[in-house]
């Protein structure tokens, strides 16, 4: 698992401990950590350690809603 580039953690109950020690895998360079536990502090310290590394973090925006109803196979 030390190769692991990509992890996609959303939806779960991961924290800021998990961040840490998911810093110490050096070939990390995307991450997934949207609606979990993550603080902001937490995300610093892996930035840190990861400057290079994108993390996708937050909450998912709303569902978009169409501008007009629309034929039904439209939708």
């Amino acid at each position: 698992m030390t190769n692991l580039t990509s992890l996609d953690l959303s939806n779960t109950a991961v924290g800021d401990d998990t961040l840490a020690r998911l810093a110490k895998l050096s070939d990390l360079r995307r991450l997934y950590v949207g609606e979990t536990k993550v603080t902001p502090e937490g995300l610093d310290a892996f930035h840190k350690r990861h400057p290079t590394s994108v993390v996708s973090w937050g909450e998912r925006p709303a569902p978009r809603v169409p501008l007009s109803p629309g034929k039904k196979n439209e939708r």
